[in-house]
């Protein structure tokens, strides 16, 4: 990262950390960004989706009905080619890696 970049990113989250009313909240995230924003404002991670994945049709899902799938008993599958932890709420499937591969991602 140039030093450009981190001198505007420097910036911006300082002015976004002026502006930050609420700080005790938690971040519902599908990925790792919601990590880098909380990081960006200097806030603790309260949120169980912190280095996470998880499928975009299946994330719109589980939103939808939050406070059932958060209270579901997660249980843990495998897929075949996956060597990280997959769990599974209801018929959402979390990927416990921080990032996914392009082939991952289909």
């Amino acid at each position: 990262m140039s030093k450009i970049n981190k001198a505007l990113r420097k910036l911006v989250n300082h002015k976004n950390k002026k502006k930050l009313k609420n700080k005790d909240f938690t971040l519902i995230a599908s990925n790792c960004n919601g990590t880098f924003m909380l990081h960006d404002l200097g806030l603790r991670f309260n949120s169980p989706f912190i280095n996470l994945w998880i499928r975009p049709t299946e994330y719109v899902k589980m939103l939808q009905n939050l406070d059932e799938y958060i209270n579901s008993e997660m249980t843990f599958i495998k897929e075949d080619g996956i060597k990280y932890p997959i769990g599974k709420l209801k018929d959402v499937r979390i990927y416990f890696q921080h990032y996914k591969t392009e082939e991952e991602a289909k």
